[in-house]
């Protein structure tokens, strides 16, 4: 009784409105998620993490670890178990939570800037490919690099250096240690995209670390697993072998943005199902109230399609006003949550023109349905029951 009336046809026409326009809106965010993950996941990172398998180092050591571990890493490379080794306090992926107020000695006055450190053996610049804007790596032939850092591009800019080559041999005091900087890397990306780049001072630890990182061939992983786990067996007996892949680590980043993405994506779908089925009765309540007219207009010789235009033409201008509503909406939304994200994608006009015309043909599917079945229909029957 209630869509009888001018009243109840217009709230179910508003019900309309407001279904579809959340369907849009929920369409603009599943698009806008699954771009913005593209996107981190895309990125250059300033750091190589393809075919990196990470080892656990021991966590239980005694007076001959160094040596042991040394030998390890040598033993690795030799019996080309792997094209590369490192080790390092942290690998990509994980948070520092090693931090010094670190300022310039040559400036007395300058507050300490917070940086983050890590310590990395000789190899670590050089296996992941971290690219040096000025200075030189750590090197052996270096007895004084023991009291040597890097610093991060970032962290050099914080420590107010005029440009990377200022900093070369500039001495720092970082926390309670006297350092001096050898070298300036190229930002990279510690975490995932949704941080800035972290000033991070870099400093020489050659025998420790907690991990291992390894550049390996994927060609025979099983054996070289295999050979990996019994060398480590070898150097650190009654420790137990633990391992993980870095790009399958480091992506475990954007787990909440893959089910953010998935939530949306599930949410439109009800939207647009819940839309279409108003729609769908919407549409048969008034391909009903127009039988006489749809009888006459067939008499008088029109055709189908424009018939199916007539009956579509009402709820293509509900849609245009869902879209209307949905857009700032959606943008609004969607641009709140790329805030959180230092390095984001723009939204652009498409996203929204592509949410808008998946609404539509759905719309326009489900009314043609009912469209077609009344133009289809024997006018004589229709003119009768009138």
């Amino acid at each position: 009784k209630l869509v009888g009336t001018a009243g109840g046809l217009s709230l179910r026409r508003s019900l309309i409105v407001f279904q579809f326009a959340t369907s849009v809106v929920l369409i603009v965010g599943t698009l806008t998620v699954s771009q913005q993950l593209r996107y981190m996941q895309e990125q250059d990172l300033g750091i190589d993490i393809a075919q990196t398998l990470v080892i656990r180092a021991p966590g239980l050591t005694d007076s001959t670890y160094d040596a042991r571990a040394n030998s390890f890493k040598t033993d690795i490379v030799n019996a080309r178990l792997a094209k590369r080794i490192t080790a390092s306090a942290y690998v990509p992926g994980q948070e520092i939570y090693w931090t010094n107020g670190a300022r310039r000695m040559d400036l007395a006055t300058q507050q300490p800037a917070i940086l983050y450190n890590t310590a990395i053996d000789y190899a670590y610049v050089d296996a992941y490919g971290v690219k040096l804007v000025a200075g030189r790596n750590f090197s052996k032939d270096f007895s004084t690099d023991r009291k040597a850092v890097l610093l991060s591009e970032t962290a050099a800019e914080m420590l107010d250096f005029n440009s990377p080559q200022d900093a070369i041999n500039k001495e720092l005091l970082n926390g309670r240690d006297t350092l001096r900087v050898v070298g300036v890397v190229k930002n990279y990306h510690q975490q995932g995209l949704r941080l800035a780049h972290w000033p991070m001072i870099f400093r020489l630890a050659p025998d420790a670390g907690r991990f291992y990182s390894l550049k390996v061939e994927t060609a025979r992983l099983p054996e070289t697993l295999a050979a990996l786990k019994a060398k480590y067996d070898q150097f650190f007996p009654d420790n137990p072998f633990e391992y993980f892949f870095l790009d399958e680590y480091f992506n475990q980043q954007y787990q909440a943005e893959q089910r953010f993405g998935r939530v949306f994506g599930l949410f439109a779908g009800f939207a647009v199902v819940i839309a279409c089925l108003g729609l769908f009765g919407l549409a048969s309540f008034t391909a009903g109230q127009r039988t006489k007219e749809i009888g006459i207009r067939k008499v008088l010789g029109a055709s189908v399609p424009s018939i199916v235009a007539l009956i579509s033409k009402d709820f293509i201008k509900l849609l245009l006003i869902a879209n209307v509503l949905a857009w700032p909406l959606a943008w609004w939304t969607m641009d709140t949550w790329l805030r959180d994200f230092a390095y984001r994608i723009h939204i652009g006009w498409w996203v929204f023109a592509l949410a808008g015309g998946v609404a539509l043909v759905i719309a326009l599917l489900t009314v043609s349905f009912q469209a077609i079945k009344a133009a289809m229909a024997n006018p004589v029957e229709s003119l009768r029951t009138e």
